[in-house]
């Protein structure tokens, strides 16, 4: 997911204001205090077998760094032998990192796809063209979207905490949970109140609304590669939800098309293809279930502005890609 974005000049209080109004929760909770599970070592181990053993993982190679140029790749057969008690710290931590780096790279895919968007709309804004109203309205409903998205993320994450928790109680020290600590900052990012928009002073007001959202709450706080493993780099993954997007788009460019209902489309697609990558075909709508996931739905709709329409996956999309009409090569 990755990206670079643009200053700028114009922001008075009433914008400011705004931000804090429509991108802030009611609670300025960070993930670090998320709820404690209970989870003992015999309810883990048959957790994570249960996620080892899906298909989100077939055909997956990872990349090892030896030094400056060289990398080993390992397939599944490495990561996918069965936990017991005598391997399971080692096996969470390898599986906990592999996770982590997935649920990583689809964020900066989305940190690409809507600085691409925000993108586009400063350039309607900048010739104050009349689409730019419509591009701030379509990239307010666009981010509205994402909280579907968020919660699914948010829900695996704050359960991933526990784990790494669990590591660290037991020893096997790991410091690199950034994206851990941050998932819920990312979550109430998403649950902004609908602004309406009648003329340009209200789009601009979006637009740097989105603006400070992805600079301030996903780029800064997306874990560096590097500081992702010890020894983990990369993954190469055939039926990634990188891999689609690439297909689909050109993310070498600033903006992947000069259309406003191509970038809704993409970011509608992935939102699909993200969940179904990192949530349904990890498995864990089959481990987060029970106890567990109440006690994280009670901590969330708490801390947040949950609703359960953000439960909802439908995401208007199908599983095939969008057609798009102003895409750029």
């Amino acid at each position: 997911m990755l990206f670079r974005f643009f200053i700028l000049n114009f922001c008075n209080f009433w914008i400011l204001n705004q931000c804090l109004m429509v991108f802030c929760s009611s609670s300025s909770k960070l993930d670090s205090d998320s709820i404690q599970l209970s989870l003992d070592a015999e309810t883990i181990i048959n957790m994570f077998n249960t996620i080892r053993q899906q298909d989100g993982w077939k055909e997956t190679l990872y990349g090892c760094r030896f030094d400056e140029d060289t990398f080993h790749f390992r397939n599944d057969q490495h990561f996918m032998l069965e936990i017991n008690n005598d391997n399971h710290l080692k096996q969470l931590r390898l599986l906990l990192n592999i996770i982590i780096l997935r649920y990583t790279e689809n964020l900066k895919v989305f940190r690409y796809l809507m600085n691409s968007f925000i993108q586009l709309c400063f350039q309607y804004r900048k010739s104050r063209d009349p689409k730019f109203i419509y591009c701030s309205t379509k990239l307010q409903e666009t981010v509205k979207i994402s909280t579907k998205m968020f919660l699914k993320f948010y829900y695996v994450t704050n359960f991933l905490y526990n784990i790494n928790n669990y590591l660290h109680d037991h020893g096997q020290l790991y410091h690199n949970s950034t994206i851990l600590d941050y998932m819920g900052t990312f979550y109430r990012g998403t649950l902004r109140k609908k602004l309406d928009i009648h003329n340009m002073f209200d789009a601009n007001s979006v637009l740097i609304i989105c603006r400070n959202f992805i600079y301030d709450r996903i780029d800064k706080k997306i874990p560096p590669e590097h500081s992702i493993s010890n020894d983990l780099r990369i993954y190469s993954y055939d039926y990634s939800v990188q891999n689609h997007i690439q297909r689909l788009v050109n993310m070498k460019k600033v903006l992947f098309s000069e259309d406003v209902d191509d970038h809704t489309k993409v970011l509608n697609w992935f939102y699909m293809l993200a969940v179904r990558d990192s949530y349904y075909n990890l498995g864990f709508n089959k481990v987060l279930v029970g106890d567990i996931k109440e006690h994280i739905h009670e901590y969330i709709a708490e801390n947040t502005r949950y609703h359960e329409n953000q439960e909802d996956d439908n995401f208007d999309c199908t599983e095939e890609p969008p057609v798009l009409t102003h895409r750029l090569e």
